[in-house]
């Protein structure tokens, strides 16, 4: 159980089981001894969480569905610190004793301001999440998020893993096609098929092909935005 007063992992977050899937899918020809897996698996987490953000953005119903859960959060968030008195406590505590649970610790100063910082810390994070006026969280150093609004929130991470590959392996995004099937297939290609695995992130309810994956890569190494290539149809 998560400690009150402690940020749980992020929603996002994989562990080391998935990282080591995913160095797998590369082979062991490209990945190295002295790779980072713990930077690997953050630098990972931090860009499915913008895409994920992103998706809910660019759609209007996730959109709306999400202030509505959001605003849900806050008010019973408010309700809570609003209903935090003696009264709330002592029965806190009295249904701990019969449980055979110590009451003490429900009782005790300590606990109760922990959980009244944290229910406060959560209603001001929810603000800000409403408040288009504050500034945005940075983007790492060098991201492109948010730089070509036309693209597609898969072409955006696409596009962002393919720097992240370089980085971390020294191996520029590329993909060639088998001669048996004529299917892509690369180190990288493998890298986001898993990755997509991994986070669970579908193509409504199906995994993205390797052509999909090939296309969204050709389409970021030279610029091309779907509203431009709507335009040469």
């Amino acid at each position: 159980m998560t400690k009150i007063g402690i940020d749980p992992r992020p929603l996002d977050d994989i562990e080391a089981d998935a990282v080591r899937r995913i160095l797998d899918a590369l082979g062991s020809e490209v990945t190295s001894a002295t790779l980072d897996k713990e930077d690997l698996a953050a630098e990972l987490s931090w860009l499915v969480a913008v895409y994920r953000g992103f998706v809910v953005q660019s759609d209007r119903a996730l959109a709306k569905d999400r202030k509505r859960r959001m605003t849900n959060i806050r008010n019973a968030a408010r309700q809570i610190i609003s209903e935090l008195n003696d009264d709330v406590w002592s029965m806190i505590s009295r249904i701990r004793k019969t449980k055979e649970l110590s009451p003490a610790r429900y009782q005790s100063s300590p606990y109760r301001e922990e959980l009244h910082t944290t229910m406060k810390r959560l209603v001001e994070d929810i603000g800000h999440w409403f408040d288009p006026s504050l500034p945005p969280i940075p983007s790492p150093p060098g991201s492109t998020w948010g730089a070509r609004r036309s693209r597609s929130p898969f072409e955006h991470l696409v596009g962002e893993l393919a720097k992240l590959f370089r980085k971390q392996f020294g191996l520029e995004a590329a993909f060639h096609r088998r001669a048996s099937d004529n299917v892509p297939d690369s180190p990288f290609i493998r890298f986001v098929e898993q990755v997509l695995a991994e986070f669970a992130i579908t193509n409504r309810r199906r995994a993205y092909s390797r052509e999909s994956i090939a296309k969204a890569l050709s389409d970021a190494r030279t610029g091309r935005a779907r509203n431009e290539r709507r335009s040469t149809k």
